[in-house]
């Protein structure tokens, strides 16, 4: 009989919507049957294989050789971001699902289902399924608590939460041992990720550094889509640190990458950078003529790419006083949002205030900064944008001629930036 029957009786329970008075009726006590759920008592060999009856299964261990070695495949095909085939695997080990149980690979693969639900954009089954593990995970090993925390980390990422997600990366840095399967590729993913949320908290250091390790792995192995993803990251920090020309050079190295990749997304963002990049060195211009170019890559496909550069477009053309394309792109925007319905999403919030900025202001601007925005991005620890509306609605009480006001929000938005330099330095 299985070590794992308690498990294996619960997971087919669950699958077969059955509550625990339903199954223990005409067998065991219920407080019986939550213990050998749990693992925390001798089972009664007839008594399971009643259980295991009324759930249609078998009491004693499926082996199969072969699973361990469909699994491994599922986890290789996560890693290297292979989604077509990936998919079929997934339904294989969905369809020999009482065989990973037998086999101890439930956790992993439950792990691992987290990460398929982020990859595939199956939000509501990541939320579930992270709700989930995190119920559980005092029962994992040691490679499941790496996993655990890197996966976490992509997770909490895909929800805004940098500052979590980074914590997670960090103790996956911890966790990861050198004889698991494809560790090299594992080392340099997770270096990736940190970089990659290190670059959304504006810890400038951590992603100037976790990337250039990444790049170093990635190129070695010619993973050229990654090398392109690393040298925007590497762009991005040396324009933070106004090294111009050597964000330019990180950029266009990654362009050119993207270019011969025929990878649109890519190439979309390479051209978002690089208007950010011109716009920091008071190129409007240039910048305009880059975030239109990044705009055609992704026009019509109700992306979140394509909603993050519109709202690029409205809110550099407020910055430029032309109000009246800034319209045009508020309505692009507003149809794209209508459209996907983006949940718990910072561009939201941004077309939210920059309603106000191109249409005028009224009182509902202070409702929607004091009851949404700024604690959002407090929430989220996303202390670079908190700074940034702290300023805007400063700017609005100072025009009001709230002074004091004014002055506190303008006091509190230097202390956000002033905490980015504190922990980029730990």
């Amino acid at each position: 009989m299985t070590t794992g029957i308690g498990k294996k009786i619960k997971y087919y329970r669950t699958k077969a919507n059955m509550t625990q008075e339903e199954l223990a009726n005409g067998v065991v006590s219920v407080s019986y049957l939550s213990k050998i759920e749990h693992n925390t008592a001798e089972p009664n060999s007839e008594a399971i294989k009643q259980l295991c009856d009324k759930l249609q299964i078998e009491p004693t261990r499926l082996e199969d050789e072969q699973i361990p070695v469909l699994t491994q495949q599922w986890f290789t095909e996560l890693l290297y971001g292979k989604l077509s085939t990936a998919h079929e695997t997934f339904q294989k080990i969905n369809d020999e699902f009482e065989k990973i149980i037998d086999a101890d690979l439930y956790w992993l693969v439950e792990l691992h289902t987290l990460r398929y639900y982020l990859l595939t954009n199956q939000d509501q089954k990541a939320r579930n399924k992270h709700q989930c593990l995190e119920q559980n995970k005092h029962l994992f090993k040691d490679v499941d608590l790496y996993y655990w925390y890197k996966f976490s980390g992509c997770f909490h990422a895909s929800n805004s939460a940098y500052y979590r997600a980074f914590k997670s990366f960090k103790q996956a840095e911890k966790s990861i041992q050198a004889d698991m399967e494809n560790y090299q590729q594992e080392l340099h993913d997770l270096y990736y990720h940190t970089a990659k949320v290190s670059s959304d908290l504006y810890f400038t250091f951590h992603a100037m550094v976790y990337a250039n390790k990444a790049l170093d792995y990635y190129r070695s192995v010619y993973q050229l889509k990654r090398c392109a993803e690393c040298h925007m990251l590497i762009g991005i920090a040396n324009k933070r640190m106004y090294e111009t020309d050597d964000a330019l050079r990180s950029l266009k190295l990654a362009m050119t990458i993207a270019s011969e990749q025929q990878d649109h997304q890519l190439l979309a963002e390479c051209n978002r950078l690089l208007g950010k990049v011109y716009k920091k060195n008071q190129q409007p211009t240039n910048a305009l003529n880059y975030f239109h170019r990044s705009y055609q890559w992704v026009k019509n496909t109700l992306s979140k790419e394509e909603l993050t550069i519109a709202v690029n477009l409205m809110k550099e053309y407020v910055d430029q006083d032309d109000l009246i394309q800034a319209e045009i792109w508020y309505e692009k925007v507003k149809a794209i949002i209508k459209k996907t319905k983006p949940k718990n999403c910072f561009v939201v919030y941004e077309f939210k205030v920059y309603q106000y900025l191109i249409f005028g202001f009224s009182n509902s601007f202070e409702v929607l900064m004091q009851k949404e925005v700024l604690p959002f991005l407090k929430e989220k620890q996303m202390r670079m944008e908190y700074a940034t509306y702290l300023r805007i609605t400063a700017d609005y009480y100072y025009q009001m001629r709230k002074y004091k006001l004014a002055a506190d929000y303008y006091q509190e938005a230097y202390q956000s930036i002033d905490q980015i330099r504190m922990k980029d330095n730990k």
